[in-house]
Parts: C-alpha cells; structure tokens; sequence
C-alpha cells in the first residue's frame, strides 16, 4: 500500500510539473520499475523529424504542446494546417512595363486678321496657314463692337488642329465656331470645303452654318438672297430631315418664304413635314388666311394640309410611303363630301407669329394687317415683307 501511495505521488508531481512547464528530474524518472518502457528518445527523434518540415512560426512547448499564433495544438499536423490558412501567400511580382512616350500633338495654327464680311458666293480665304474655299458664311475677325449673335463667323486668328473631330466628340449643346475646340473648327472647314453634302458629320456642324443662314435673312435683311438661303435649307434638310431639332428649326424658317415672294398656293407634291410647334406654320395659315380674305371657300389640298399640319396628327409609314395614292382618295372623297369646297367663317383676330432664331440670339415678331406683313427687325425698326 505504501508502495503505491509513492507511486501515485510521483505520477501526481510529474503532472503537475509537465502544466507548470518546469522539466522534471532524471531522479523522478520511474526506471527502477521493470515494467517500464523508455519511449521518449523514440517519440522525441520523430517530432524532431517532423518538426523541420512544419511552416515556420511553429514553435514547441515544454509541455509537448505546439504553439503558433498564441494558439496551442495537440499535434503537429493542426499546428501546420493552422499556419498555412493563416499565412498569406506572397503577392506575385509584377514586371515593370516601360511607359513609350505619346508622340507630341500637331501644333495648332493661327492667321492674320482679316476684314468681316459675308462670303456669298464660292470664295478662297485663309483660315489660319490653310486656304478653304467657303461660301454662304460669315467671315473675319469680328470687331469688339459686333453683337454677341454672330455664333458663325469663321475668325481666321482662332487656331486650328489638323487631327480634326470627325465624331463630334468635343461638341457641346449650345455651338459656336469660336467655342470649337481647335479639332473641331478643322472638321467644320473640312464639310464646309466638301460642299457640305455628308450626311454623317455631326448635327452640331449644321446648325452652326444654319445660325448664319437666319442671321444672314433675318438680321441683314439680306432679301435678294432669300432664294438661295431658303434652296440651301431645303437641302440641307433633305440631308438632315431624320434629326428632328435640325427638321423643327429648319421648317420654321422656310415657313417664312411666304413673306419673301414664294407662293404659297402651290399644289401638294410630297408630304409635309412634321409640325413640331403647337400651331399651324405661317406659310400654311398665311394660305388659309388668303383664302378667307378673298372670301374663297378651303379646296381638297388646303383641308389636307391643314390636317396633316396639326402637331397632334402623325402620317404613318402607309402614308408616307404611297402619299400620292392617299392624295389621290383624298381628293375624290373630299369633292363628294364638299362639292363647293369647306367654308369658314372669318375670324376675328389677325395672324401674328414670333420667329425664335436656333441661336438663341434674337426674334422676331411678324404680324398681318390689311393684307400685308410687317416684321419687327428689331432696335424698334420695321420692314414691310409683304404688301397688300
């Protein structure tokens, strides 16, 4: 009995030194015991073993325990594969790419001052160190004293950059040729020289040309020339009809060729274009409106004109594609509903419109009184169009 009090007192002293960490002595070794076996060189030979191919930052213990990361494990194998999902992998290298330098941009040109003026007719004039031949444009350098209205004079002293902006990408909403970007005033020159015929240039481009064409009419008075501004329109709408900004600005300026001399009683030809306004255009009411001061009665073309005019009515594909079988019925159809024609009474009220430029720049107010036209050409003045 007492034999085995001092043997569990051995066994209670050596595990109480293994969890205090302090090694215990050769003398409290049980070897005078025949039964037992000296392991720990065996077992001590093969965590060595395995221990120098653990990942590093694995240490060992005194107590057998393996330490990593202030955590302890029971084996070796936990110890390691903590240490791998721990430990982050090392970013790969990344190779170091030399950066060539651009190629330097072409160096935008500058030109002499040049006297303003209208370009009417096909003209060659120097735009920077480039000759371009232009016409129906203004050009020049614009004096301190001009109107801030004049958005399209080509001013040969503003640069220019042969790289050019064929898509428009420098383009802003409100255009002028002295806000273009360098690039931009190149491609201008570019259409402007080509004949002004491609149908793919940026609208932007258009409607700076279209600013001089109103101011030319509308601000110079320029009458003799309204046949070739409202020729030029219609071209270009012909082009450009598919943007219905450009179509809704450029209908509303041919709407006054009526005031310029063009009849407005012809026959219809073609379908109208859509009326983007919230009234009828002025040639068409102008039309009308002579036929009630004649005391006419409104024929077939005058009814379908009126109703294809309204901005709530759209021609659908059927119409538009086979309009001269639609005018055709609708002519036979009309005289026998209205053999006489449609009678409307007189109104009271006289016609006025406003003419707002696609600039923004100015307006003008046109009014009707005893069978002529007046328009306010703006400082107060007035110039009579249209005479009784």
């Amino acid at each position: 009995m007492a034999q085995s009090e001092g043997w569990l007192s051995r066994v209670a002293r050596r595990f109480g030194e293994m969890m205090s960490g302090v090694p215990a002595s050769v003398a409290d070794e049980p070897t005078s015991t025949p039964h037992a076996k000296v392991t720990t060189p065996a077992v001590a030979a093969t965590s060595s073993t395995n221990f120098d191919s653990a990942p590093p930052g694995i240490s060992l213990s005194a107590n057998g325990r393996y330490l990593f990361g202030g955590y302890s494990f029971s084996t070796l194998e936990q110890a390691a594969d903590y240490a791998r999902r721990m430990t982050k992998p090392a970013a790969p290298a990344v190779a170091v790419v030399p950066v060539r330098p651009s190629p330097p941009a072409p160096t935008t040109s500058k030109g002499q001052r040049a006297a303003a003026c209208w370009v009417e007719k096909a003209t060659s004039v120097m735009v920077g160190t480039r000759n371009v031949t232009v016409d129906m444009v203004y050009y020049g350098t614009p004096a301190r004293h001009d109107p801030a209205r004049d958005k399209s004079r080509i001013d040969p002293t503003l640069p220019i950059d042969p790289r050019g902006d064929r898509s428009g990408d420098t383009l802003t909403y409100w255009q002028s040729y002295d806000r273009f970007d360098p690039r931009a005033r190149w491609t201008y020159l570019d259409w402007l020289e080509g004949g002004r015929t491609d149908s793919t240039i940026p609208i932007g481009y258009v409607f700076v040309f279209f600013y001089g064409l109103e101011q030319r009419l509308l601000v110079d008075d320029a009458r003799e020339e309204a046949p070739s501004i409202f020729g030029e329109v219609r071209r270009l709408l012909a082009i450009h009809g598919e943007d219905y900004l450009f179509a809704s600005y450029a209908s509303k300026l041919l709407a006054l060729s009526c005031l310029y001399g063009e009849d407005s009683d012809e026959p219809i030809t073609k379908a109208p274009l859509h009326n983007y306004e919230m009234e009828l255009p002025l040639n068409l009411r102008v039309r009308l409106g002579s036929r009630i001061e004649r005391n006419q009665s409104f024929g077939a073309d005058d009814c379908l004109l009126w109703v294809l005019s309204l901005p709530d009515v759209y021609l659908r594909t059927p119409g538009q594609r086979c309009f001269e079988e639609l005018l055709d019925l609708w002519r036979v159809r009309f005289a026998v509903r209205n053999p006489e024609g449609l009678r409307v009474r007189r109104p009271k009220s006289k016609i006025r419109s406003q003419y707002q430029a696609a600039s923004n720049t100015f307006f003008r107010s046109i009014e009707f009184e005893n069978g002529g036209a007046k328009l306010d050409h703006g400082s107060g003045g007035e110039v009579l169009l249209r005479a009784a």
